[in-house]
C-alpha cells in the first residue's frame, strides 16, 4: 500500500466518522423561532435491489443540524419501467418534498435548498422539461411548496442548486443507512 493510498483510505474513514457524528448531533428545539438568515436543506435519494430511500438535512444559518430525516418510500407503480431514471427521478422528488414540509415545520422562510440529481435541479429551474406522468405531478407539488417562500418564488429559473455528491455527504449518508 502506498503513502497515497493510506492516506485516502484514512480521509474516507475520517469522512465516515464526521458524518456519523454529525448524525447523532442533537437537533435544536422546534419550539423555539427560526433564526435569522438563510437556512440550508440537502436532499438524496437512492434506490438498491428495488427498495428506495430517501435523506435529508436542514441545518440553520449557523450551520448547525436542525433536523434529519431518512425511510424508505413507495413508489407510485408505471408501466413502463420497473427501474431507471424516472424511478430515480421520483425519489429525488420525494426527498425534496419532504425536506419542504419539514422546512415549513419549523416556520423557515428562507432557504437554499440542494440536491446532487442534474436532471430534477434543472427540471425545477425550469430549464428541461418534464416528460414522464408521475413526474409532472411531483415537480407541480415540488414548485407549490417552493412558492411558498418568497424568496425561491421570486425566480423560478434558480429555485434549487445542486451540489456534488461530496458536499452532500449526511444526505447520501442517511440514504445509505436505509439501504445497506
Amino acid at each position: 500500500m502506498t503513502h497515497e493510498t493510506s492516506l485516502l483510505a484514512l480521509k474516507q474513514q475520517l469522512d465516515r466518522v464526521v458524518t456519523e457524528l454529525t448524525l447523532l448531533s442533537p437537533t435544536h428545539d422546534s419550539s423555539t423561532a427560526p433564526k435569522q438568515g438563510r437556512y440550508l436543506l440537502n436532499t438524496d435519494a437512492g434506490i438498491r435491489k428495488g427498495e428506495a430511500a430517501i435523506g435529508l438535512v436542514l441545518s440553520d444559518p449557523d450551520d448547525h443540524v436542525v433536523e434529519t430525516y431518512s425511510g424508505k418510500i413507495q413508489f407510485v407503480e408505471t408501466n413502463s419501467e420497473k427501474t431507471g431514471p424516472a424511478k430515480v427521478q421520483q425519489a429525488e422528488y420525494r426527498a425534496l418534498i419532504k425536506g419542504l414540509e419539514l422546512a415549513r415545520r419549523h416556520h423557515i422562510e428562507r432557504l437554499r435548498v440542494y440536491l446532487d440529481n442534474q436532471l430534477v435541479v434543472d427540471q425545477i429551474n425550469e430549464l428541461a422539461d418534464v416528460k414522464h406522468p408521475v413526474l409532472v405531478d411531483l415537480r407541480r407539488e415540488t414548485v407549490r411548496l417552493l412558492d411558498r417562500l418568497p424568496e425561491l418564488a421570486k425566480n423560478p429559473h434558480h429555485r434549487v442548486c445542486w451540489v456534488p455528491r461530496e458536499r452532500n455527504k449526511i444526505a447520501d449518508a442517511l440514504v445509505r443507512r436505509e439501504l445497506y
